[in-house]
């Protein structure tokens, strides 16, 4: 049985850059029945930075403090997915509506070598889809310095650290339930987190029953340690290689709360407010 209810988020991503999995049969896996699919609608990233750095999105065109997502996902619709890396994409089915386990067929694993299809870039809309429909959106954010010089400090690292995810629900909140299970995946070319940014959400799960996956849930104010990139300079302005900081808004599968049960016929937009910052570290 399909159902055509959808799930709406918005991401009002604020990506600030300043100075300063499936278990058993019998385990806690949540999958639709079918091909029941919730959605991202209106998706809207804004990234932003100071201090010397300047950003643009998958256009490379305006760098300035502030860039907006190329891809907003539209009225487009995803199905729950699972990965630990952003490379083995999993999907599975529920026995029924309001089983959480996936059935007996098991997973089905798809990268962009082996099913699917990612429309990035300029001309791209930023989905992640494979035989059964949507599974991601993925926005590309770029960074590097605002003048000729590359930032650089002696005897120091420059590092990218994821610094806050977090989601805002409507004042009317309808389908509270499902909202749960939506992830954001952020990474680089050092690091890479899943943040659960809504509270009840199961941060402890299995992908495909290989790969253990504990999802943040926040991140402490004053917590630098989430590195994203690493490298010996912020490159100059003129760079034709700036730092590459990817996030991917998708339904986790592997949340007990991802089942058809919880699609409501109103379905709530989340806002989703995603910040970095720059650190320099000994060498």
């Amino acid at each position: 049985m399909k159902f055509s209810k959808k799930l709406r988020v918005m991401a009002a991503a604020i990506a600030m850059l300043t100075l300063s999995a499936a278990s058993a049969v019998t385990g806690t896996v949540a999958w639709f029945t079918a091909n029941n699919i919730v959605s991202v609608s209106g998706m809207s990233i804004k990234a932003e930075a100071e201090q010397g750095i300047v950003i643009s999105n998958e256009d490379k065109t305006a760098w300035a403090e502030t860039a907006t997502a190329k891809h907003t996902g539209g009225d487009a619709g995803f199905i729950p997915t699972s990965t630990a890396n952003a490379v083995n994409w999993y999907h599975a089915n529920a026995s029924d509506a309001d089983n959480y386990a996936h059935n007996t067929e098991g997973y089905h694993e798809y990268t962009t070598s082996q099913g699917i299809t990612e429309s990035t870039g300029s001309a791209g809309t930023g989905l992640g889809s494979i035989d059964l429909g949507n599974i991601y959106l993925i926005n590309h954010f770029y960074v590097k310095s605002s003048t000729v010089s590359p930032i650089t400090e002696t005897g120091k690292v420059q590092k990218i650290y994821l610094k806050s995810v977090s989601a805002t629900l409507p004042e009317t909140v309808a389908s509270a339930n499902l909202d749960k299970a939506l992830r954001v995946l952020v990474k680089s070319d050092a690091g890479l987190f899943v943040v659960a940014p809504l509270s009840g959400a199961t941060l402890s799960y299995t992908v495909n029953g290989a790969s253990s996956v504990t999802a943040l849930d926040t991140i402490a104010a004053n917590d630098t340690s989430k590195y994203l990139w690493s490298g010996t300079e912020i490159p100059a302005y003129d760079s034709n290689s700036p730092i590459d900081i990817s996030v991917y808004c998708y339904f986790e599968g592997e949340d007990q709360n991802c089942k058809s049960t919880n699609i409501k016929a109103s379905m709530d937009l989340i806002s989703v407010e995603t910040s970095f910052g720059r650190v320099a570290v000994n060498a």
